[in-house]
């Protein structure tokens, strides 16, 4: 049965919890956004693993969540994926990452197709899953049928971000982007032979009569704030030169430096890049959403293997030393609890596949490769930041977490439901306060309200949460 949004009673229910709250409490205006730290998950091969449970055995460690990618609209065999994984995930307590791909083309994302999508992700809500719908990834990138068309790909997003607010409350918009490096992409291809001329101008940002990457490889084709949960961006690290199929080590500080506009060697450029976490996650940015890395990870080819410097563990550690970072700066990689502290999940790629940028090689990404590389991840990951603290969180951390943040909501009809409130509060660790992402306020109508203390701060912030 259709069922109102149930949006704006999570937001009643926060205003309840802020009102009731001591001052100096955190904030979370995201449910699934940790207290402290970040969620570790992966992406794995669902044709591999047997169960959800034999992946989870052989890890050693318990991932937050699980990436699933599937087409929308729904074709059978992808259907038969969710039915079988999702419940999987929601029974041991974790969060699926569904990839929702626009394969027939954004056209085919109607309010009927969005909406008949989201009622299947309400039946996924109701055995338990908590989800993050990644619709149309990387789509400044031009592989994929909805890349590079800004105009179709925002009505798209947005069709299918109200559909899954009018139907769902465990389930979340992420809007990912591709690493901007290299953008356009052309791959010798002039990129006006391919995208319409309302869309090419839209990509022009700096007005020049072409698109390079001194255009703005990511705002053309952001949704909005009120469609957008959480932004990210995948991010690997490739080889230096074409095809990009080189056993290299990752040079210094370059995840970070991509991220934040600033990489540049002595064969690449990408200092006219925006910044990213800046601009779209930074608490005090523009957006300050919460941010993913949904992918990442370190090549290895497996079609050149000469037995030379360095190895496979020394490129994939370099590698996620740098991605996950809370042992303070150093020459190979900066902090992250301190230079991009609303950095809340990542994910790594545990898989292996040809790829078409590497020359169509055989990759292997996966830490789980051999039993070193497998020990050495995840014994890293399990390093605690300056404070003692565990910062990334998985799957038991994440049960903990949900405990918290989750409430049963009845609409108007008198139904009930198990939903996820935006009323998480955690005082644990200042240093992880969440930025208040969803409200638009400005600098000075921010500075008001906090110049207000007590109750009347609350209530002012709960008007503007309404």
């Amino acid at each position: 049965m259709q069922r109102p949004c149930a949006c704006k009673q999570w937001r009643i229910i926060a205003c309840i919890a802020v009102a009731t709250a001591l001052p100096g409490v955190a904030f979370a205006t995201n449910p699934l956004v940790p207290d402290n730290g970040a969620w570790v998950g992966v992406s794995i091969d669902w044709t591999t693993w047997a169960s959800v449970n034999d992946y989870v055995q052989q890890a050693e460690f318990q991932p937050t969540s699980y990436t699933i990618f599937i087409s929308v609209p729904l074709d059978v065999q992808d259907k038969g994926l969710l039915d079988n994984v999702v419940p999987q995930i929601a029974a041991l307590g974790g969060m699926a990452v569904i990839v929702a791909q626009p394969t027939y083309g954004l056209s085919a994302i109607t309010t009927a197709a969005a909406e008949t999508f989201a009622k299947i992700i309400e039946g996924y809500e109701e055995q338990g899953a908590s989800m993050l719908i990644e619709f149309g990834h990387e789509m400044n990138g031009n592989w994929y049928a909805w890349g590079q068309q800004p105009a179709e790909y925002i009505k798209a997003f947005q069709t299918m971000s109200t559909a899954i607010a009018k139907y769902c409350c465990r389930s979340f918009m992420l809007w990912s982007v591709n690493s901007g490096g290299g953008y356009p992409y052309p791959n010798g291809t002039d990129i006006a032979s391919y995208v319409s001329a309302s869309n090419f101008k839209l990509l022009d940002t700096n007005g020049d009569g072409s698109i390079t990457m001194a255009d703005d490889p990511y705002a053309p084709y952001y949704p909005g704030d009120d469609y957008v949960d959480w932004v990210g961006m995948s991010l690997y690290h490739f080889g230096t030169t074409f095809p990009y199929d080189q056993n290299v080590l990752p040079e210094a500080q370059k995840f970070t430096a991509t991220i934040f506009g600033t990489f540049k060697t002595s064969y690449v450029d990408y200092t006219s890049l925006p910044n990213f976490y800046e601009v779209y996650s930074a608490p005090n940015g523009t957006h300050k959403k919460p941010m993913a890395i949904p992918e990442t990870g370190s090549l290895w080819d497996l079609n050149q293997l000469t037995g030379a410097a360095p190895t496979e563990l020394q490129v994939k550690t370099a590698w996620w030393q740098q991605v996950f970072n809370i042992g303070g700066d150093t020459t190979n990689a900066l902090d992250l609890s301190i230079h991009m502290p609303n950095l809340r999940l990542v994910a790594w790629f545990d898989q292996k596949k040809e790829e078409s940028s590497a020359d169509n090689d055989m990759i292997d990404w996966r830490y789980s490769a051999s039993s070193i590389i497998h020990d050495a991840f995840v014994s890293y990951i399990g390093t605690k930041d300056s404070n003692g603290n565990k910062y990334w969180n998985t799957l038991p951390q994440f049960i903990s977490h949900i405990g918290k943040v989750t409430t049963t909501v009845t609409s108007s009809s008198g139904a009930s439901e198990t939903c996820l409130s935006n009323s998480s509060s955690s005082a644990a660790n200042e240093t992880y306060v969440d930025p208040l992402a969803n409200i638009g306020a400005s600098s000075a109508t921010s500075t008001a309200v906090m110049s207000v203390s007590g109750l009347i701060g609350a209530l002012l912030l709960c008007m503007l949460l309404l």
